[in-house]
Order: structure tokens, then sequence, then C-alpha cells
């Protein structure tokens, strides 16, 4: 899970800047509206990203993003819903059968082995599973449609 984001605004991000913070989609909404001097509504999701341009991280930045996949069959994938922090990465494929992979970014950075029934990560798994549910009630997630769609 990455996708780069390129960003120019003259006078306010210095050329060359590289911000390694966890953002998404969701933060794009406040960045405009805090961009414009307006006040971002409480049930946005997201975080303006202006503070990242400005210098460090914020302590209290995310430490993980959640991320879900609704459809079914395109681009050849199961619905599947997923955490990624800085390390590591649970994803939980949930229809048409429940299956689990577990990545450790930084050992395997292609994800090319899951280490999801690996006993060395039953604690990190036990973190991330905690972390996925923690996330889906933050941002509101239905229950997970386990019917096959037409």
């Amino acid at each position: 899970l990455s996708m780069p984001l390129l960003m120019r605004w003259p006078g306010r991000i210095e050329p060359g800047t590289r911000i390694d913070a966890l953002v998404q989609n969701i933060d794009y909404a406040p960045t405009f509206l805090d961009m414009a001097e307006m006040r971002v509504p409480q049930e946005v999701d997201g975080r303006s990203l202006l503070p990242l341009f400005k210098g460090p991280k914020p302590d209290d930045w995310r430490d993980s993003v959640y991320y879900h996949y609704y459809d079914d069959g395109s681009y050849n994938l199961p619905r599947f819903e997923g955490v990624r922090g800085e390390r590591f990465k649970l994803i939980s494929y949930y229809y048409p059968k429940q299956e689990w992979e577990l990545f450790d970014l930084e050992k395997d950075p292609g994800e090319m082995t899951s280490q999801h029934a690996n006993p060395e990560y039953v604690e990190v798994r036990a973190r991330l599973e905690a972390k996925l549910s923690e996330l889906r009630k933050q941002y509101d997630v239905p229950p997970l449609n386990l019917k096959k769609r037409r």
C-alpha cells in the first residue's frame, strides 16, 4: 500500500521536501480547507497536511492507516481490508473466503512472504488486529458485506 503524492506550493513547500509520514486520500479535503483558512467540519475524516510542510511530523500524527477494497473481482482481487503502519501490514481477505496476510515491510519490502502463521509474529499480529478493529470503529465502517454481489 503506497501511493506517490507530489505537491508544489511556492513559498510554502520547500523544493525537494520529502515527508515520510503516513498520509491518506482523506487528508486532502482538510488540507485544502486549511489552505483556504476555512474550518474543517468535525465529521470530515483525515487531517490537514500543512503541519507536515512546516517541519517534523507532529508527535500526535497517525501511526497507521486503514484501507478497504469493497469491489468484487475487479482487478482480479477479492474484498479485503487492512491496516498498515511504518513497519507492518495486516490484510484480511474476507470474501469470498477468510484469509489473512501479515508482512514485515522492513524485512520483506516486496511482500513476498506472509508472516501471519509465524509464531514469532503472534504479538505483532494481535496488536495489528486490535488496531484494525479500532480504526474500523474510528471510521464508522459498516459490517462487512459477506454476500455475493450481482
